[in-house]
């Protein structure tokens, strides 16, 4: 993935878009330490039937496929990107903080 982004659909329909950290400015700190992460996933939507899980099982399987690489993920919260093209219904920020942080996902201001 040199140099820029990668974009897919699963077969259940999820299409996620991870990028290569290369912000710095978007690091933060953590127990004293600043970290950033190896990557971005920028956009992780369900295009195909909502609420079976779809979106989580994808989002389980890209954590471990990092975990299994000693990567770390950095994640921006954005609802409004996360709405489905043409659609008006999606989770909030607030849904979307509280799903990434089940996941294991540390959310900035959020930390303790």
């Amino acid at each position: 993935m040199s140099g820029g982004a990668y974009n897919y659909t699963n077969k259940d329909g999820v299409e996620v878009t991870i990028k290569e950290s290369t912000d710095s400015s978007e690091a933060m700190t953590l127990n004293g330490r600043e970290v950033q992460g190896d990557i971005v996933l920028d956009v992780i939507v369900n295009k195909g039937a909502r609420g079976q899980g779809n979106a989580s099982k994808e989002l389980d399987r890209i954590i471990a496929e990092a975990d299994a690489r000693d990567m770390s993920i950095e994640l921006g919260v954005d609802s409004e990107a996360a709405i489905i093209k043409g659609e008006t219904t999606g989770l909030t920020d607030s849904q979307l903080k509280e799903w990434y942080s089940r996941k294991g996902f540390i959310i900035e201001g959020n930390e303790g």
